[in-house]
């Protein structure tokens, strides 16, 4: 029973990995058409699309694992046919987790949101960098700008450019 048990929970674990695979393939295919392929690289570098995926490989491979490994004397313990269940049931939480995830990642305030986020922070890891050689070491080294006197102002006769 246990046996036939594992067989039918890996193979459901196996169809929503194919189903998760699929709508992964779906996003990158109406993305591709739409969008620049930045946005497919960020959507598969996303740590929630990089989660589902392992939670269903690592599912996947523990019922897979846990089947090969049944026995006759195994069959008295319980444990087994509990923890088979389990990681189906966090599979089939994961796969909705996901479907949500890739729905709302495809909508366009999501997508922009997402890229500006990620320009943003580049740009402050860049500037970051690139400062960092031109830091005063001592608060002591840094010296106030010297104003002497008013500005001097220089109008043009007229409008243009130079």
């Amino acid at each position: 029973l246990t046996q036939t048990m594992y067989s039918t929970l890996l193979s459901g674990v196996l169809t929503l990995n194919a189903f998760t695979f699929n709508s992964i393939l779906v996003v990158l295919t109406s993305f591709s058409g739409q969008f620049t392929p930045r946005v497919l690289f960020n959507f598969i570098s996303d740590r929630r699309t990089q989660h589902s995926i392992g939670v269903f490989n690592l599912c996947f491979f523990f019922l897979l694992l846990g089947f090969f490994f049944l026995n006759s004397s195994m069959d008295q313990y319980t444990v087994f046919p509990v923890l088979g269940v389990l990681a189906t049931a966090v599979s089939v939480i994961n796969f909705i987790l996901f479907i949500n995830h890739a729905t709302k990642w495809m909508q366009v305030p999501s997508i922009t949101t997402n890229m500006k986020e990620e320009s943003q922070q580049r740009i402050l890891n860049t500037l970051l960098y690139d400062l960092e050689a031109h830091r005063a070491k001592d608060k002591s080294e840094v010296r106030e700008p010297e104003t002497e006197g008013e500005p001097n102002v220089v109008a043009s006769e007229t409008t243009g450019f130079i």
